[in-house]
């Protein structure tokens, strides 16, 4: 990643509506929308990183995900809508606890340190990742006999009570997630990036905002949410986020797939298949879920054909 918290970008001058822009390396692109193009030319502050290791910038309040190719470069000094040292409040608190989630998720472990060792206020807090989320898709591999009949704890935080566990479902990785006996929710993986990106997000929305002590670096006094001690219904724009989220999960990786099979670079992709893109990705959801019973995670709102009403469903394939 090319930049950091704090840094200031300017948004490309040309940034095209449903463009697909990459990081610096060529990996993790993210489509555009409209919302986002209006923000051409703008200079803007990063303030967190999404699940996926895309940024979050303030002009969105951090609705959506952006990449390095979406900025022209950094931003002279001078220039921003308002400088990082100048944020309210509310910002830098957000972007704080986006530090230390992102800090708890990908701090790699050294055999001289171990793994980051969670903790609130220098106390333990009770949050204990027994298998990392880079590592899910081999232990499924692994263990895939016992999980057909049994879940299996993969990550906790006794103070919250909350779990995840691991179990087997048509063939596949199932997440669920429990408070107690109160089961919160579950996501299926289809992949080993799938199985990483789903067991980042559930441990962060789960277990997280900690405190971290990492064997020398400190976070401590971390101000508590009263929010996060129990459970509350999603806002529309939580909801949003996680939709387009996961859509920028699944195109990558059609992307990549398209590539693969059509032997051609991703900028080609677009010049023989146009917006079929988009329609491709649809159509092998469907097939998915309706000719091989995958549970395709795919949040999104729709429409009640009796009353004409909004609903939300996170598996919606089998609603179709």
């Amino acid at each position: 990643m090319l930049y950091s918290i704090g840094d200031a970008v300017k948004i490309r001058d040309n940034l095209t509506c449903s463009g697909v822009y990459p990081m610096a390396d060529g990996s993790n692109a993210a489509g555009t929308t409209g919302e986002m193009t209006r923000l051409r030319g703008r200079t803007a502050t990063v303030t967190g990183f999404t699940q996926s290791g895309r940024y979050r910038i303030d002009l969105d309040d951090g609705f959506w995900s952006w990449t390095d190719k979406m900025f022209q470069g950094p931003a002279p000094a001078d220039s921003g809508d308002f400088p990082a040292s100048d944020m309210p409040i509310e910002t830098l608190f957000r972007v704080w606890k986006g530090v230390i989630a992102w800090y708890c998720i990908t701090k790699s472990p050294s055999p001289s340190r171990g793994r980051p060792n969670i903790s609130k206020g220098g106390a333990a807090m009770g949050a204990k990742i027994h298998v990392p989320p880079t590592e899910v898709w081999q232990f499924f591999a692994k263990n895939r006999k016992r999980l057909k009949d049994e879940t299996v704890l993969v990550a906790e935080n006794k103070d919250t009570k909350n779990a995840v566990y691991l179990t087997e479902e048509k063939g596949l990785p199932l997440f669920e997630v429990y408070r107690g006996d109160q089961k919160l929710c579950e996501a299926s993986a289809v992949s080993q990036d799938d199985s990483t990106s789903v067991a980042k997000r559930l441990y962060v929305k789960y277990l997280l905002p900690v405190a971290v002590d990492g064997g020398g670096e400190r976070f401590d006094d971390v101000p508590e949410d009263p929010e996060e001690d129990e459970p509350r219904p999603k806002t529309r724009q939580e909801i949003e986020d996680e939709m387009y989220e996961r859509d920028d999960e699944l195109l990558q990786a059609t992307y990549d797939y398209l590539e693969t099979v059509l032997g051609t670079p991703r900028e080609s992709v677009d010049d023989l298949m146009g917006s079929d893109v988009a329609d491709f990705l649809d159509r092998v959801c469907e097939i998915l879920a309706m000719d091989f019973g995958v549970s395709v995670y795919r949040p999104m709102y729709l429409i009640n054909d009796d009353t004409g009403g909004e609903y939300y469903e996170e598996y919606p394939y089998s609603e179709m």
